[in-house]
């Protein structure tokens, strides 16, 4: 069978990938997160006197303002809306992670691998700049190969001996330490995962 053409076709709506959602998760930002723990709390706090307390004479300047009952239910839906809205923007400010960022590293560092061999296989040059080697690629597809698990950007050596090693910088962010990832690529050798 031979290949006449290939097209592309983009998505309207947004695309959520299943697979990328297993291997990421979300630190939420502290300041937002927390604060809305709070508010959650004392909305909760304030629902539970609402229910179970009687609202005369209550132990806060708080209790002693609201003691219609409809006002202390106001203001504690209130405060609970904003404990939720305190912990939504929370995530939605927070950093994804990777939840396995080692393998996310070598899956990147292992499609670079493929991309620099079949460079060496035709005799093309291989650019050290990964955007130069990635040209073709759609600017996703680039950042998500040149980006290790710590979403640091890999780094490509040629060395005198004309191999090519792909270097992770690791957790610490600081390249040439003891956690650093680093793969070599050599000309006529198979790439392994």
């Amino acid at each position: 069978m031979k290949l006449i053409a290939q097209s592309v076709v983009r998505s309207r709506l947004p695309y959520i990938h299943l697979g990328y959602l297993a291997t990421t998760s979300t630190r939420p930002d502290g300041s937002f997160f927390h604060a809305g723990l709070v508010l959650l709390l004392v909305g909760v706090g304030m629902a539970f006197k609402f229910v179970f307390g009687k609202t005369s004479g209550g132990f806060t300047a708080v209790w002693m303002r609201l003691r219609k009952p409809v006002a202390l239910a106001l203001s504690g839906l209130l405060i609970l809306a904003a404990g939720v809205a305190g912990i939504v923007l929370g995530y939605k400010r927070g950093k994804v992670v990777y939840r396995h960022p080692k393998a996310m590293t070598r899956g990147s560092m292992y499609g670079l691998a493929e991309r620099i061999s079949a460079n060496l296989k035709i005799g093309e040059p291989v650019p050290t700049d990964l955007d130069a080697l990635l040209r073709e690629r759609s600017e996703e597809s680039r950042d998500r190969l040149t980006q290790d698990g710590w979403f640091q950007r890999l780094v490509v050596r040629e060395d005198d001996k004309g191999r090519y090693s792909i270097i992770s910088k690791g957790p610490d962010g600081s390249i040439d330490t003891d956690d650093d990832i680093v793969k070599v690529v050599e000309a006529g050798k198979k790439v392994e995962y």
